[in-house]
């Protein structure tokens, strides 16, 4: 599926870490991120998405897209993630997280994050096409 309609947003992020696109109609936001991911990177980009994007009813849920990415901290620090979605739980809280990851590092960590906390829906993918039928299908 392409995230590219006539009513979607799109545009850059900090330092060039990745890129992000909504699509209002299909009520999905896509974060690509590109290269190496840090935690303080993670940090700053979804940062931005909280400050800048205010949650309407029709927004069912974000995929972090990091198949062109890779993490570059230890797993035992997915504990900093889950930090983060459960200082900003009014915002994640509502909405379904799909995470995609071609990579067994990245797959673990997301893995990890999904398990950590039952107050938000984070689900582990491979493909993009998967997460966002996932994140559109909201039962």
């Amino acid at each position: 599926m392409q995230v590219n309609h006539s009513s979607s947003i799109s545009r850059s992020l900090t330092e060039n870490a990745g890129s992000f696109t909504y699509d209002e109609e299909a009520g999905v936001l896509v974060i690509r991120c590109f290269g190496d991911v840090t935690v303080d990177s993670i940090a700053s980009i979804w940062g931005e998405i909280v400050d800048g994007f205010s949650i309407s009813e029709k927004m069912k849920g974000i995929v972090f897209d990091l198949s062109e990415g890779h993490f570059v901290f230890p797993a035992s620090d997915y504990d900093h993630i889950v930090g983060f979605l459960k200082e900003h739980l009014d915002f994640f809280g509502r909405l379904r997280l799909g995470f995609v990851a071609n990579d067994p590092h990245n797959i673990v960590v997301a893995m990890l994050v999904a398990r950590a906390d039952a107050r938000y829906c984070l689900r582990p993918f491979t493909t993009l096409k998967a997460a966002i039928y996932w994140v559109q299908n909201v039962s």
